[in-house]
């Protein structure tokens, strides 16, 4: 007999074929299925969001009032600049002062601005002042693009972002005009002051000199200051606001305890190290300071390491041993919700607890007197295994295709996967494939590695079942 159809609204049957009815299977397609082939996933949102201005900056880039001399900018490199200008990296194949304008410098801190802060945030602000209405969807691809826990009250944090943004940028802006314009002109401090504030609000590193902040090596007011903006916009501003509206650390969520304990312990230890290494270690870069410079410019690049990008000294000449523990710190990054890079501290302290939990052999990971669910564990663990095999898939690429330095470019491409901006002198050097491979590396750096492999991902068939479980040796 013939199976009768399903009546509207009711569940649905199995597929009905030559008369007889086929049992339901274990391996369904989400209900959503059919509907999400013509939707656009959140993960894929930011991506195509990043892809848009990072395109749209390239553009602008090439034209030739874009450039100092009007000759304008190779797509290649314009495309180079634009990337790591969104991704807030600051990895530069040309002089950012020297050849770029005044249009495409303030076309560099547009994209700064926009990548730092998130190009979801913005659109928010922009659907908002046209008194338009923001979809779920769109609500969805912002929580995952603030990092947030759910989707609720996303649109009132995006709001709250731009304005700590804004107020902690202008601040910055104030102290080092006050600053430099004695010393620089009053005109030319202030767009040095702007330019230099949002870069390190934004973690991009992107300077308006040559070498950096070199000259300010030993200037404890601006070295503060630039700090200050680098770690205020790299620990989260879920931190941030927790911190604002709490005013005491010990009320502090799980999250917010685990980002600054782990980033005063990074930048601490990075400095003491920085300052020990570059002292005794050769070429003792370090060996002509006197112990303020010393103590000043190791706790300058133990911040700066932690995906900012700035250096008051030259990188290239600091020891093996300096140039390895930065790449450690680039690598961990900043923490989550925030406007810095890398695999974040949050995740970098749960693999640390992990690893301590199995060494006790205790069932639970358990931190600040918390447990960690294995879901969080699991995905902890994703996120850093994804993160070492791109690093090292990338190193290996661009070493076949020249023959440099390893450590120098295992230098770069961390910086670039960390979107830190730190180099050894190579990056103008590099050949036009490697640049595509750094161009590459800091689109994914800045998106994540989970949510680009979940933009990439195809819509996949849910299990309704559980495989049976089979012990492996391991170690």
């Amino acid at each position: 007999m013939l199976a009768a159809l399903p009546r509207r609204g009711g569940a649905r049957p199995g597929r009905v074929r030559f008369g007889i009815r086929r049992p339901l299977v274990t391996m369904t397609r989400h209900p959503m299925a059919s509907r999400k082939r013509f939707l656009v996933s959140a993960p894929q949102m930011m991506a195509l969001s990043f892809g848009a201005v990072i395109l749209a900056g390239t553009l602008l880039l090439c034209l030739p009032w874009a450039t100092a001399g009007g000759g304008g900018t190779g797509f290649l490199d314009a495309l180079f600049t634009a990337t790591s200008a969104v991704c807030v990296t600051g990895l530069i194949v040309v002089d950012t002062g020297a050849h770029f304008s005044l249009f495409g410098q303030i076309v560099i801190l547009a994209l700064i601005q926009a990548g730092g802060l998130g190009i979801m945030t913005f659109s928010v602000l922009a659907v908002l002042m046209a008194g338009g209405r923001v979809s779920y969807r769109f609500r969805m691809a912002l929580k995952e693009s603030l990092n947030r826990l759910n989707v609720r009250s996303v649109m009132e944090v995006a709001l709250a972002i731009l304005v700590l943004a804004l107020v902690v940028e202008a601040a910055g802006f104030a102290l080092l005009w006050l600053r430099w314009g004695p010393d620089m002109g009053w005109g030319q401090a202030a767009w040095q002051a702007l330019f230099h504030s949002v870069s390190a609000f934004c973690n991009a590193g992107f300077s308006l000199n040559a070498d950096s902040l070199v000259q300010w090596r030993d200037d404890f007011f601006v070295n503060t200051v630039i700090c200050l903006l680098i770690i205020i916009g790299g620990i989260g501003f879920t931190v941030i606001f927790e911190v604002l509206e709490r005013k005491s650390l010990k009320n502090l969520s799980l999250h917010s305890r685990m980002a600054l304990v782990t980033s005063a312990v990074l930048i601490v230890g990075g400095a003491v190290l920085i300052l020990v290494f570059e002292t005794f270690k050769p070429p003792y870069s370090f060996v002509h300071y006197n112990f303020y410079d010393k103590a000043i410019t190791a706790v300058f690049q133990s911040v700066t390491a932690r995906t900012a990008g700035f250096n008051t000294v030259d990188i290239g000449a600091m020891s093996d041993a300096s140039l390895f523990l930065i790449i450690l710190l680039m690598f961990v990054g900043g923490s989550p919700g925030g406007t810095a890079g890398g695999m974040k501290t949050t995740t970098f302290a749960a693999l640390l607890a992990a690893g301590a939990a199995i060494v006790r052999g205790e069932r639970d990971v358990r931190i600040f007197n918390r447990r960690l669910s294995h879901e969080l564990l699991l995905r902890a663990f994703t996120i850093a295994l994804l993160s070492m095999s791109i690093v090292a898939a990338v190193t290996l690429a661009a070493t076949a295709i020249e023959g440099r330095n390893f450590m120098h470019l295992l230098f770069e491409v961390t910086s670039a996967f960390g979107t830190v901006g730190l180099s050894t002198g190579i990056t103008a050097q590099l050949a036009p494939a490697e640049k595509i491979l750094i161009v590459a590396t800091m689109f994914v750096g800045r998106l994540g590695p989970l949510t680009m492999a979940m933009a990439l991902a195809q819509s996949a068939l849910k299990r309704q079942f559980r495989l049976p479980a089979e012990e492996i040796i391991i170690g």
